[in-house]
């Protein structure tokens, strides 16, 4: 904007028309709009999620961030906890004929495995439904385990606390199911209460003209579902990430500006001269530099090179070529963003009921006698955490049931 603004036809017409610009409005008039616009996509970015059809929309986004992918692999090797055989389902039958059964079926349908996959997809979206084929002629009962169902396009219905129907979507319409074809599963033991419509993806909504009166006295207005576990800090999150790139930036920033050096220039020296003085001066106090673009990298050398350099402005005064340090350039405090960035670690793992040194160092606890306060904080956070996962092992056990 700095470089075109003293000249609005500096860009060509079919440059501003390609960048959305007027040809004949001067480039000034847009400067304005930037700062609101960098205030909307702040706000875009980091603003919270109010249902569950929108938490699921941004789980993608979710898992490509490094604390969220660590806390689920995490919190899914100690849920799980398996043996040396790999082994992470135990059945236990007093009559030694069920018992055998349920071994053969566990093994038939390699269940270790599948509770490994579905896991992840409870901490991720708070419940997990897979569909069953099953044997009409009910001699071997379930045949195969699909989970091939879109989150956002089946709900469970339950009463007396198990599953009684569920509300598919097959083919654009919604069809009320029999349980024993599908199997739910729900994170812990909390479940979060939602309008129905909430429920499916907004692109399908429930015509209830087209439902027979049976089947929609069966249908609720609301529903309970089980809560993702990031539901509540996904604000949390997003201004975390906005705070980590701003760090990057600003770090970047203050090891490749300019140092800003005075050269004191007779009043009264032309423009062209006080130009020459000043590369002459910069020719000096800077090394050469030049990069390989064909590399497709940056060596040390070249970030050496760049980091550092001087920047030289001319100060008309009597000195005779006096050089100068020049200041004016208003740091930012790096190292409190830092602070605050570690703090907003730590709220979001005490927001999700985990430990902070289940994937960070946590420096508070590694003192002397006066972390004894911290240490027990520590243990105190473990056995809400060790609660937290016993309920989410108890939800599993009870979906297998």
């Amino acid at each position: 904007i700095r470089k075109f603004e003293s000249n609005a036809l500096s860009l060509t017409p079919e440059q501003r028309v390609e960048f959305g610009m007027n040809p004949r409005v001067p480039l000034r008039a847009y400067t304005p709009k930037a700062p609101a616009l960098a205030q909307n996509l702040m706000s875009e970015w980091t603003h919270a999620v109010n249902s569950r059809r929108q938490y699921l929309n941004i789980v993608d986004e979710l898992d490509g961030y490094y604390i969220t992918s660590r806390l689920i692999e995490a919190m899914v090797e100690d849920t799980l906890n398996p043996n040396e055989r790999g082994e992470c389902i135990e059945v236990s039958a007093e009559h030694p004929k069920i018992k055998q059964v349920l071994d053969e079926f566990i093994k038939k349908h390699d269940l270790n495995n599948f509770v490994t996959d579905i896991t992840p997809d409870l901490y991720r979206y708070g419940e997990a439904t897979v569909r069953l084929e099953v044997d009409e002629s009910r001699r071997d009962g379930v045949t195969s385990i699909n989970n091939d169902l879109n989150p956002l396009g089946v709900v469970a219905l339950y009463e007396k606390g198990q599953p009684s129907n569920f509300l598919v979507l097959i083919e654009g319409q919604f069809v009320m199911m029999p349980a024993y074809q599908y199997a739910h599963f729900y994170l812990g033991d909390e479940k979060k209460r939602v309008k129905l419509d909430d429920s499916f993806d907004q692109e399908y909504q429930i015509d209830y003209d087209k439902i027979p009166d049976e089947v929609k006295e069966k249908i609720p207005d609301y529903i309970r579902v089980g809560k993702p576990f990031f539901f509540g800090v996904v604000q949390k999150i997003r201004e975390l990430m906005v705070l980590e790139q701003i760090l990057v930036a600003l770090k970047l920033n203050q090891i490749t500006q300019s140092k800003l050096i005075a050269l004191q220039v007779p009043p009264g020296t032309g423009g062209k001269k006080t130009r020459e003085l000043l590369d002459d001066v910069e020719s000096i106090l800077n090394s050469e530099v030049s990069i390989d673009i064909e590399a497709n990298q940056l060596t040390v050398m070249d970030l050496l090179s760049s980091a550092g350099r001087f920047k030289v402005v001319p100060n008309f005064s009597d000195g005779k070529g006096h050089l100068e340090a020049l200041n004016i350039r208003d740091d930012a405090a790096v190292d409190d963003l830092l602070k605050a960035a570690n703090d907003m670690r730590k709220l979001i793992m005490s927001g999700v009921g985990c430990p902070f040194s289940l994937i960070f160092e946590d420096t508070d606890t590694q003192t002397g006698n006066g972390g004894e306060k911290s240490k027990v904080s520590e243990l105190r956070r473990f056995g809400k955490y060790a609660r937290k996962l016993a309920s989410v092992q108890r939800s599993i056990s009870k979906g297998l049931k």
